[in-house]
């Protein structure tokens, strides 16, 4: 009971060490995510073919991540942000490069 109160009246700001651990987490998969996908940009460029990949995958990755940037921006959650700027960037690359070699 006495958790559950204290919990109760600490302040919006507060974080425990445990959320700023989740928070680390949070945001090393959302740097990781993106970053995963510089591959698969790279192994295109460098055959100059992207005919086995779908261009409407992409753009709807791409939209979706759009998305939850705008999300992200209008509740100003930081990690969502970061992690999903660096995806529109990177999946916008991805888009551009199987435009490019088509």
């Amino acid at each position: 009971m006495t958790l559950v109160l204290h919990n109760k009246y600490r302040s919006a700001g507060a974080k425990t060490k445990l959320q700023k651990w989740i928070d680390s987490l949070a945001y090393i998969g959302g740097v990781l995510i993106p970053v995963m996908t510089i591959p698969q940009l790279l192994k295109i460029i460098q055959t100059k073919s992207a005919a086995s990949l779908s261009l409407v995958s992409w753009v709807s990755y791409l939209i979706g991540t759009l998305f939850w940037l705008i999300y992200g921006v209008s509740r100003k959650e930081k990690i969502i942000i970061v992690t999903y700027t660096l995806s529109v960037v990177i999946y916008g690359l991805v888009v551009i490069a199987i435009i490019a070699y088509r």
